[in-house]
């Protein structure tokens, strides 16, 4: 481990105390709120970081600092929710599908190493990250035209007899719309290369 990421190590378990105190006072708080308040409370709260300045970096030590601390709740029966809108404390039984849904995102958070990662590299990251977010939109679109968006579980079985019901009831032959029957049909093609 490099000289600087040495010394974030030494300086987390301050920074994690000042995070507990402004979590367990403030209830729920936006990423942007913590920070703010972070600033307030402790002039230093970012200065050991190797570009203070830098957004990123201050980003990912709050988040590093929090997925650490959530391991610390954990172990008080306590789920702290980490996203940019709500950071929050909840009783655990509540929070358990929350945990397991995160784990990779908490992953990249807890590698400190991850901290040094130049702009152009942080801008491929959140690159994938649309491309992620806009397939997800594009598949519940293409799910709703196929009216199968109220279906909890979907396999190419389900989607074929849905899509053979729905093309021969708007098929043009049959007296159809082409445009409803072309998006029928698209909707078909994109959802069967996903499941």
């Amino acid at each position: 481990m490099n000289e600087s990421l040495q010394s974030l190590e030494l300086e987390s378990p301050q920074a994690q105390d000042l995070l507990k105190r402004l979590i367990s006072e403030s209830g729920k708080l936006t990423e942007f709120e913590l920070i703010k308040k972070l600033k307030q409370s402790s002039a230093d709260f970012f200065a050991a970081l190797p570009d203070p300045e830098r957004l990123y970096e201050q980003h990912f030590w709050v988040m590093f600092n929090l997925y650490r601390l959530q391991s610390h709740f954990s172990q008080h029966q306590l789920f702290l929710n980490i996203s940019a809108i709500d950071i929050s404390l909840h009783p655990q039984t509540e929070a358990k599908e929350k945990l397991t849904a995160f784990s990779s995102l908490s992953d990249f958070y807890l590698d400190l190493s991850n901290i040094l990662l130049r702009e152009s590299d942080v801008n491929k990251l959140l690159n994938k990250f649309w491309e992620k977010y806009l397939a997800l939109d594009q598949k519940s679109e293409a799910l709703k035209v196929l009216k199968l968006d109220n279906e909890t579980k979907i396999d190419k079985k389900i989607l074929k007899r849905q899509y053979q019901k729905l093309a021969a009831l708007h098929h043009p032959d049959k007296g159809g719309s082409a445009d409803v029957f072309n998006s029928i049909q698209n909707a078909y093609l994109q959802l069967k290369t996903i499941l």
